[in-house]
């Protein structure tokens, strides 16, 4: 039998799962949801930001920097599509 014995690694599995219980999020969870959806039969994305402000464009990286940059420019709908 080569390997450590089942209750040593029994051990360490424990001592690996209490760790990863303790450990802090990198970032906090806030709750807010923002939303992307597609118009089908168009190429045109429509989101909408927790706050509220919705923007389209047919660009899937413009439209995620549009919601992750939040709040610069989510006081009107502006349309790039």
């Amino acid at each position: 039998m080569t390997g450590p014995a089942p209750s040593a690694a029994r051990a360490v599995a424990d001592s690996a799962a209490q760790a990863a219980a303790s450990a802090e999020p990198a970032e906090a969870v806030t709750g807010l949801i923002n939303r992307i959806d597609w118009e089908p039969g168009s190429d045109l994305l429509r989101g909408t930001c927790h706050c509220g402000a919705r923007h389209t464009c047919d660009d899937p990286i413009a439209m995620w920097t549009w919601l992750l940059g939040h709040p610069d420019g989510h006081r009107a709908e502006v349309s790039d599509g």
